[in-house]
């Protein structure tokens, strides 16, 4: 690979959160176009998880680094909802985060999921609802959970206590 290419990588890799989905748009913006993209495949770099998603190869990735793909990358209005948020804040006794868990996520009425966000094996199962909650104003009642190396939209305790009934 010539040098060229080889520093796009470095500069790719390094604004890439370890974990994380990066879909061909934010790839595109980071000086990644279609043809680099399918090189970097090629060579071994990344691994496609879908139409226009990708992961880097050696890295694990779980539900939450595909949603902050969709809510930083693609700018999708969909956060963790219900009982899971108020699981991954600690307001729960049993975490079934892991494998075979359940993921409750809500969106803007109108929005729909990429099917690659939907058909990739998570190791949980997804439950996605749209919902007219707080429709004036769909980001009230919504905070930020950082992970490792990213962070994702979820409910706050309260805004989760009225999503589960």
């Amino acid at each position: 690979m010539a040098s060229e290419p080889r520093s796009k990588l470095n500069r790719l890799l390094t604004a890439w959160p370890q974990g994380t989905v990066a879909v061909s748009r934010w790839l595109e913006a980071q000086g990644a176009y279609q043809q680099l993209v399918h090189e970097y495949e090629k060579s071994g770099w990344i691994r496609r998880v879908g139409q226009s998603a990708y992961v880097r190869v050696g890295g694990t990735v779980d539900w939450t680094g595909g949603l902050h793909a969709l809510q930083e990358q693609l700018k999708l209005p969909v956060h963790v909802g219900a009982k899971t948020a108020l699981q991954l804040q600690g307001y729960a006794h049993y975490l079934t985060m892991g494998k075979g868990g359940r993921v409750t996520l809500f969106g803007s009425p109108g929005t729909r999921l990429p099917a690659w966000f939907r058909n990739y094996d998570w190791g949980v199962e997804l439950r996605y609802s749209t919902t007219k909650l707080f429709a004036d104003d769909p980001k009230a009642g919504l905070t930020k959970k950082e992970l490792a190396t990213y962070a994702i939209a979820v409910s706050a305790p309260e805004r989760a206590m009225m999503e589960v009934l």
